[in-house]
């Protein structure tokens, strides 16, 4: 899922960008900055993401063939577990990007983790 987020400036202007949010549910909460005159959004709710995970992408999701993985964090390592826990595919990783084929895997609902240079983040993957 994607979430648009803007960020208010105090002269009236705004920068608009999207999010990944994963499964989670986040609404916005503003507060004032005055450091910077800007107001800042912060994400809170079920399930707040770290910046790894709002980095990291797995698409197309659902998918039939190839996955795309890619992190602004860079790639370190790559592990996918079924729905009933097992290690399905397990590789290192280096770059911003790496391609994983699925389309032989049965469909189903597999967990996706990515580790990065700062971090590990946790995504969910549906193969058709």
């Amino acid at each position: 899922m994607q979430w648009k987020s803007r960020t208010h400036y105090l002269d009236g202007s705004w920068r608009s960008y999207d999010e990944e949010i994963g499964f989670w549910y986040l609404f916005p909460i503003i507060e004032p900055n005055p450091d910077t005159s800007t107001t800042d959004t912060t994400h809170a709710g079920i399930g707040r993401l770290t910046p790894v995970e709002r980095n990291t992408v797995v698409s197309p999701n659902p998918a039939t063939g190839t996955v795309r993985v890619a992190s602004g964090f860079g790639l370190q390592h790559i592990e996918v577990y079924d729905d009933a826990g097992r290690r399905v595919y397990d590789a290192e990783a280096s770059g911003m990007q790496a391609h994983i084929d699925v389309g032989s895997w049965p469909r189903g609902a597999y967990t996706v983790h990515v580790r990065t240079a700062v971090g590990t983040a946790i995504k969910k993957l549906l193969v058709q």
